[in-house]
């Protein structure tokens, strides 16, 4: 969606992003071929979400300040 490159950024810095099922295949075996760059993309995308307050945990505080107000 438009919301992935706002939160994780430009491609390949946490995640690969694609148009198609065929992009997605590609870039599937590509990610399966580089386990390092696999591995660090991985490491970088759970910083970013556990990180920047965007767990399920945080979207609960969120709905329940917002219910108690």
């Amino acid at each position: 969606t438009a919301d992935h490159p706002e939160l994780f950024g430009e491609e390949g810095k946490a995640v690969l992003y694609f148009g198609s099922p065929e992009q997605a295949a590609d870039k599937c075996r590509w990610a399966l071929a580089n386990a390092s760059e696999r591995h660090r993309m991985a490491d970088a995308a759970h910083e970013i979400v556990t990180g920047g307050g965007h767990t399920y945990r945080d979207r609960l505080r969120t709905m329940i300040e917002a219910a108690a107000a």
